[in-house]
């Protein structure tokens, strides 16, 4: 009991302070009412449960239920930090560990390699991606989880750590010694001239997050290609990047648009808490026309600077409508090292636009409702909040099929992939090239090969109608159904080759992550990209960019 008591003295603390906090705010009376009224509920209800229930009940883990349960009322990335969290937290601030560069997940059960990081220590001495980690300093990883294992790599900078893999094609274990050092991991994946045409000066940036020196890299690689051969069009592609440090993302617009140009600012509930961002930087290429390549995936800073550039009419931006992730977080600390990750605001691009997605606001993010509305652009183009950033030139992707689904979930690119290098051995990764017809057809060979099939949403359907006619007394129709999924069955047979093109580039992406670096790897797939295709046709029709800003 003395525990117990112990534990609601604290909770009494936390509410009194967090109730004393919030009467220095300029909330009227009848809120510090409302609040210190609720508090008290809560805390009599709290008591009772944790002194009289029938059964023992742990405070703490109730608490953590109970603050979720709050949480979920919220936005999705307002949160609670336990002292657990907490503590993990202040380890990773006090410094980074060295590590080897091996990114791991867990694949059919097994520790797996899914990428080496390039000119790591486990890049250079040979470990690919697909091997699966055995042992990691004399400790099997049978047992373990995928985190378990990274702690195991993880360690001070300069020491070593044993491994042991299991390749495909290999007869025998491979036992690397791996060097442990802090890896400085690039931003930008990939830059260069698209196609290696000097000529045509479209100079592409692959930007992966907005991470620490990110508009550092983005004006090192592009003042690169323009004191070389010069730089007509900048590509930047923003596809598939998070987000991250929003200075990073003013920074990199600063290399653009003149200095002072405001292009986010950020609004809170209180009046009078409005933030405005503006570029502090003579830009390095004002004059460049630019295009910038979105999708589902882009947010955060990500949205920021692509909305930026619609809004000013800087830039035209091609691909899907993003992510719509406008919503600003602090951290805030709370009693017995605790902490929360707060909402406190929204981004809005230059002409007011909310960034945030009405799409994202279900009904456990009351708070975060943005309404759908129409705005302008600097030369008078229609945008509208509340979407996330709309493409101007929208490209649509074909969807997922069923096969390529089910073939992703049993893992069989993935496996293909470690089978084909196996047999093919090592390769100069320069010289290296696939041929489609080839790669297609040993696909087909090796699904046939390993039983692989597959379940469509179909047959599935189908399969209840049968069970449900049958229990009906309907068997005439249950038999006249099962020719109806013979024939569905004989079409489907046809998929692997009705999605020909999508499953070859998979399988090369899959083999090219065994030989090449990620850099090397995204310069191989420009090629085939559809998206970066429609940026290369507009890039080569300036005044159809102009056209397109309303110019």
């Amino acid at each position: 009991m003395k525990r117990t008591h112990l534990f609601m003295v604290g909770a009494v603390v936390l509410i009194t302070a967090v109730t004393g906090g919030w009467m220095f705010s300029q909330h009227a009376d009848d809120d510090l009412f409302e609040l210190k009224k609720n508090f008290e509920i809560f805390g009599a209800l709290y008591q009772e449960i944790i002194i009289n229930y029938v059964d023992d009940v742990r405070p703490g883990p109730f608490m953590t239920a109970g603050v979720d349960a709050m949480m979920s009322r919220l936005d999705p990335y307002t949160r609670y930090f336990d002292q657990a969290v907490n503590l993990d937290m202040d380890l990773i601030r006090r410094g980074p560990l060295g590590d080897v560069g091996l990114n791991i997940g867990m694949r059919n059960g097994r520790i797996t390699v899914l990428a080496p990081e390039a000119e790591t220590s486990a890049y250079l001495q040979g470990v690919r991606t697909g091997d699966v980690i055995r042992v990691v300093s004399g400790i099997e990883t049978a047992e373990l989880t995928v985190q378990d294992v990274a702690g195991l790599l993880q360690g001070d900078s300069g020491s070593s750590v044993t491994i042991a893999v299991e390749r495909q094609g290999e007869p025998r274990t491979l036992v690397f010694t791996l060097q442990r050092s802090i890896s400085r991991i690039e931003n930008v994946s990939y830059a260069g001239y698209l196609d290696d045409n000097h000529e045509a000066g479209i100079g592409y940036v692959r930007l992966s997050k907005f991470g620490a020196r990110s508009a550092r890299e983005i004006r090192r690689a592009l003042r690169g290609m323009a004191r070389t051969h010069g730089l007509k069009t900048v590509v930047l592609d923003l596809r598939d990047n998070p987000g991250g440090i929003l200075s990073e993302a003013i920074e990199t617009l600063s290399l653009f648009v003149p200095k002072g140009t405001p292009v986010v600012s950020t609004r809170g509930r209180i009046d009078g808490i409005t933030q405005n961002y503006s570029t502090q930087d003579d830009p390095f290429f004002e004059d460049v026309p630019v295009i910038v390549l979105v999708n589902r995936i882009s947010a955060s800073a990500s949205e920021i600077v692509a909305g930026a550039f619609q809004d000013l009419d800087r830039g035209v931006i091609i691909g899907e409508t993003t992510f719509g992730k406008g919503l600003v977080q602090v951290m805030r600390q709370l009693p017995y090292n605790t902490s929360m990750k707060l909402t406190v605001g929204h981004y809005y691009t230059p002409s007011g636009r909310d960034i945030q997605s009405w799409e994202i606001a279900s009904a456990a993010a009351h708070v975060a409702s943005p309404e759908i509305k129409s705005f302008r652009t600097t030369s008078g183009r229609t945008v509208r909040s509340g979407v996330g950033i709309e493409p101007d030139i929208h490209v649509a992707l074909i969807a997922e099929s069923e096969l390529e689904a089910a073939i992703n979930r049993s893992g069989a690119f993935f496996q293909f992939a470690g089978d084909f290098v196996a047999q093919h051995g090592e390769v100069d990764p320069e010289l290296f090239d696939l041929d489609d017809d080839e790669i297609f057809s040993s696909f087909q060979s090796w699904l046939d090969d390993t039983g692989f099939k597959y379940e469509s949403r179909s047959e599935i359907l189908m399969d209840s109608l049968a069970s449900q006619l049958v229990g009906s007394g309907y068997q005439n129709a249950a038999e006249q159904l099962e020719t109806v999924r013979a024939t569905a069955r004989q079409e489907q047979r046809q998929d692997v080759n009705r999605y020909r093109d999508r499953i070859i580039s998979r399988l090369r992406k899959g083999i090219f992550a065994r030989y090449l670096t990620e850099s090397q790897q995204v310069g191989r797939a420009l090629d085939r990209d559809p998206v970066v295709a429609r940026a290369r046709e507009l890039a080569q029709s300036p005044d159809s960019i102009h056209v397109i800003l309303g110019l």
